[in-house]
């Protein structure tokens, strides 16, 4: 508002924020800037015009690479420090133990470990699949809200990049650990998109992948 006033400008403000107070929602979606701020800020500012955007939408605007959006996008779902994530030796060995799990499937599948989001791909006979695996025992808040977290960055990654599939592990050190979550990772599963599939199960005590249906 200031440097609207001060400088006579237009101008975009810039943010990854989604306060209740910046924007019109509809389905706690943020649809638009709230009239009361445009109208102020017209004020102050001389009739001057005033909008928000996030940092991604702004980039496709002024036309910037698909790769850097991306990564962008997914950012601004999780913040950067979660991203990175403390490879614990139960998270390399559950990595390990998925890579074997996918390689009983046959086929001569190619893997890529990336820093970040997802954890690796996979390509395999022209099919190219990506992997984020998902640990319960480094989950210490809320599980659903952190599944749908992980599901969205899918969806934008699928979007941005040329891939075919995307699967999602569940990862955990007992079937029991799982149980809890069963109902919510059930119902997530039967309404997932066709192109994304969540997959449960945990380590045993050869430090195999074995999957729960």
């Amino acid at each position: 508002m200031e440097i609207g006033k001060k400088n006579n400008r237009d101008v975009v403000f810039v943010s990854g924020e989604e306060k209740t107070d910046w924007y019109h929602r509809s389905e706690n979606q943020p649809l638009y800037s709230r009239f009361e701020l445009v109208s102020e800020f017209f004020r102050e500012s001389g009739g001057r015009s005033f909008n928000m955007t996030k940092l991604s939408t702004l980039m496709e605007i002024l036309g910037a690479d698909k790769e850097s959006i991306t990564e962008v996008k997914i950012n601004e779902i999780v913040p950067k420090h979660q991203l990175k994530k403390s490879r614990t030796v139960f998270f390399l060995r559950g990595q390990a133990a998925i890579q074997a799990y996918l390689l009983e499937f046959g086929g001569d599948p190619v893997f890529q470990d990336k820093d970040g989001f997802p954890d690796f791909e996979f390509n395999d006979d022209g099919i190219r699949v990506g992997v984020e695996i998902f640990s319960v025992e480094s989950q210490k808040s809320d599980f659903e809200a952190e599944l749908k977290r992980k599901y969205n960055q899918a969806l934008i990654y699928l979007k941005e990049n040329t891939l075919d599939l995307f699967q999602i592990y569940i990862l955990a050190k007992t079937p029991d650990e799982l149980k809890k979550y069963g109902t919510i990772i059930d119902t997530f599963n039967d309404q997932s998109n066709s192109e994304i599939m969540i997959v449960k199960g945990y380590l045993n005590e050869t430090n195999s992948f074995i999957e729960i249906e």
